[in-house]
């Protein structure tokens, strides 16, 4: 409800509609684990969906420095010595540096407003890789205004940084969450191959007839499809049937869609998505056919 920027719609005492409530704002929280982790708590498949994966950014609380989230102890023997020091100099001075911020960019809002739009498209065309899903650059845009707010305070004299030192450091957990998502593609399309590669990982071998090799009169349990050898891996053929229990919890046909436009599953002619294949010892069939790249683009990664 925090990130969706509105409250819950309530009866009047006439009976009418309320009107709910509405805000937009940043916030920040910490937790020892994710929202994917925590959704994933409560069991029954459960899994975040796209929207909240871009409503709700989980960012790695590690500078890459071997000292946890800091970068710098600034003398402090320690991380927690200098973490203690933070604690307390937020108690003693908290809200004094938003007043002096809010001072300053109040009377001159409106010249403030055009003077960031140019950056926060610096920020996208420096930090979004090219061709990223919307996704990616709308979760950009909320990172750039942080940043932007950074520069602000600079300008002012608020904070004690140089400029564009906030926009690096933005940019920095910017890109880190950017490594931690897995890649810059729709969330939807990251989700429906790593589906896809986990039940050819863990099915390979049990439900996949190797029907190319001399084997085709295996009996197979709960047959998924086949599968042929191509150099050092192997192609596999998914039967119209398994393929959605393959896609359980997405759109079938879309994540075939996804598949053949990066290359990863060979469509049949006519636009069909599924391709007939004549398969040894059980005549002609269709079949989705999944590249052994699939797996291979997950093993380099």
């Amino acid at each position: 409800m925090l990130a969706n920027g509105s409250g819950k719609t309530r009866s009047a005492r006439d009976g009418s509609a309320r009107r709910a409530a509405k805000w937009r704002l940043l916030f920040l929280s910490s937790g020892e684990i994710g929202l994917a982790d925590k959704v994933a708590e409560e069991g029954r498949g459960r899994r975040l969906t796209a929207g909240q994966q871009v409503r709700v950014v989980d960012v790695p609380a590690d500078a890459g420095a071997g000292m946890g989230m800091f970068e710098n102890l600034h003398g402090f023997p320690s991380g927690d010595a200098f973490a203690r020091h933070l604690r307390d100099a937020t108690k003693k001075h908290f809200g004094v540096a938003a007043r002096q911020y809010l001072a300053a960019i109040v009377p001159d809002i409106d010249e403030v407003k055009t003077q960031i739009i140019p950056v926060i498209q610096a920020f996208g065309e420096r930090f979004v890789p090219a061709g990223a899903d919307g996704q990616v650059e709308r979760v950009a845009q909320r990172f750039a205004l942080i940043a932007v707010g950074g520069e602000l305070a600079q300008r002012y004299g608020i904070v004690p940084w140089q400029p564009g030192e906030s926009i690096a450091a933005v940019g920095k957990c910017f890109t880190d969450w950017l490594h931690a998502r897995g890649g810059h593609d729709a969330a939807e399309d990251r989700d429906g191959m790593e589906k896809i590669r986990s039940f050819l990982l863990a099915h390979g071998e049990a439900r996949f007839i190797p029907a190319w090799e001399g084997t085709q009169s295996v009996t197979t349990r709960d047959l998924a499809g086949y599968r042929e050898r191509v150099d050092e891996g192997w192609d596999y053929y998914v039967t119209t049937t398994a393929w959605k229990e393959v896609c359980a919890g997405l759109d079938p046909r879309r994540t075939a869609a996804m598949l053949k436009q990066k290359g990863f599953l060979l469509g049949g002619e006519g636009g069909h998505l599924a391709e007939s294949v004549r398969v040894p010892g059980s005549g002609k069939r269709r079949l989705y056919h999944i590249r052994a790249a699939l797996l291979e683009d997950a093993n380099e990664a």
